[in-house]
């Protein structure tokens, strides 16, 4: 039980939950705009995308190995429960493995773009994880990351009138990564106390991000879609945003902002969940039964 510990937290379990949800996001919402979808390639990208979610956090503590040994002691590697050598093996494992489940998946969605979508996403994970977290670009390197992870399920559905995409699924991609971009830089200095400032824009940049989202109705042309409802729940969407990160401003200690990071993680299901509500309502009630899951799991490794 204490191995199978060690490696929820390198994967940072609860997490996945959300990387499963872009996939399912970028499905759904391209499969809108066709007659059918390459429903049999869905289970490959998914499994692609949770194998390249994971090496994304194995190898961030390979790489982080030493800085943790003096901020955070007690994670996996410094810890002593897993040796530095075996999380090198396993995180290049699952990077090599979600790229080749995603080439699998070309044959049924009758093209190559998931496997080119998924080297985008390992080129993006090996990048943050190997010197770009350090930066300033850093928090934009993470949000390359869940774009590219949203087009990777958009990517199974081809379309003679969207090559690379419906204007839709962009701002469902862009949406995403830039409230991850907003999620990453407010847990930046998570570790120490974090400047008020810094954590008043990346909130700023979160709700950008759901304002991406929010002009998905404008470019899907679905008729009857219930605008005023929309709004409603994208302010709805913004307030709860605000009151997961208003204990986080009132004291930007690490007892603050770290569990507020894992609360903002699992927003991400509900702001997929209403990317995609303009589209397919059913796929976002199923999305919505992730967050328990998410929580359940969150009980037992933390998300951070």
């Amino acid at each position: 039980m204490s191995r199978l510990k060690t490696l929820a937290e390198l994967v940072r379990l609860p997490n996945v939950f959300s990387a499963i949800a872009d996939v399912l996001l970028g499905f759904f919402l391209a499969a809108a705009f066709v007659e059918s979808a390459p429903w049999a390639a869905l289970p490959l990208a998914i499994i692609a995308s949770i194998s390249l979610y994971w090496s994304g956090m194995v190898l961030n503590d390979f790489f982080d190995a030493d800085a943790d040994a003096a901020q955070r002691p007690t994670r996996p590697i410094p810890s002593g429960r897993i040796s530095r050598g075996n999380v090198w093996r396993l995180g290049f494992g699952l990077l090599i493995f979600g790229v080749a489940v995603a080439w699998l998946a070309t044959p049924v969605a009758n093209s190559a773009r998931p496997g080119l979508i998924a080297i985008c996403v390992a080129t993006c994970v090996l990048c943050y994880d190997g010197g770009l977290k350090r930066t300033p670009i850093g928090p934009l390197a993470m949000g390359a990351c869940r774009l590219f992870n949203v087009l990777l399920g958009a990517a199974l559905v081809t379309t003679s009138e969207h090559p690379w995409f419906p204007l839709a699924v962009w701002c469902a991609a862009s949406g995403v990564a830039t409230y991850v971009v907003g999620v990453t830089l407010f847990a930046r200095k998570e570790a120490e106390t974090s400047p008020r400032l810094q954590l008043v824009f990346a909130l700023l940049i979160m709700l950008t991000g759901l304002g991406l989202i929010a002009a998905i109705p404008v470019t899907t042309g679905f008729q009857d879609f219930p605008i005023p409802y929309w709004w409603l729940a994208v302010a709805g969407f913004g307030v709860l945003i605000g009151w997961r990160v208003w204990p986080a401003l009132r004291d930007p200690s690490p007892a603050r902002v770290q569990p507020t990071v894992g609360g903002l993680l699992r927003l991400l299901i509900f702001l997929d969940a209403l990317a995609i509500c303009t589209a397919n309502t059913a796929v976002a009630i199923v999305m919505l039964s992730l967050i328990p899951l998410a929580a359940l799991c969150g009980r037992w490794a933390y998300s951070t």
